[in-house]
């Protein structure tokens, strides 16, 4: 008889706070990767790349970010 895995649990998206952004960001200046800028946060790299996805859309839908609520932009589970 053969085994099976369980297919693997996906969790909730990790939103983007405001405390991980210095991190992030400071790593980023120091010329780290993506996956070692993500571990300064404490976050999942692939939390990183959806929250730099998100950013982007943002940037290239030329809305203004002021216009909306953090959490509209932030958390987004793209």
């Amino acid at each position: 008889m053969t085994e099976t895995k369980p297919p693997p649990v996906l969790g909730r998206s990790l939103p983007l706070s405001a405390h991980m952004i210095g991190p992030i960001a400071r790593a980023t200046e120091e010329g780290k990767t993506r996956a070692e800028a993500a571990a300064a946060a404490d976050a999942p790299l692939q939390a990183l790349t959806r929250w730099l996805g998100a950013g982007r859309r943002l940037r290239d839908s030329n809305t203004d970010p002021d216009s909306l609520r953090s959490q509209d932009w932030l958390v987004c589970a793209c």
